[in-house]
């Protein structure tokens, strides 16, 4: 994820970024505190199991792994 934030700012100043680290860390934080309190509540009531969630997860994994593997650099084209 470390690539992808330097990728992202890349034209952003110091100070922008600090900010934007602390904003996306606080985030993170709060989404996986109300996960781990009402993750399995949320997944019942969408009808999701914890298999399909396991198979849905590995998918994106892989494809994004094919994606590092083929070369594909989308952010690099956003800011031309």
């Amino acid at each position: 994820m470390l690539s992808a934030f330097l990728s992202l700012t890349r034209e952003f100043q110091d100070l922008e970024k600090k900010q934007i680290a602390i904003k996306v860390t606080i985030a993170v934080m709060i989404s996986s505190f109300v996960i781990y309190l009402f993750g399995k509540y949320i997944f019942d009531l969408f009808g999701i199991t914890l298999n399909a969630f396991r198979i849905g997860a590995g998918t994106i994994l892989f494809l994004s792994a094919l994606s590092m593997i083929s070369g594909n650099n989308d952010t690099a084209s956003q800011g031309n």
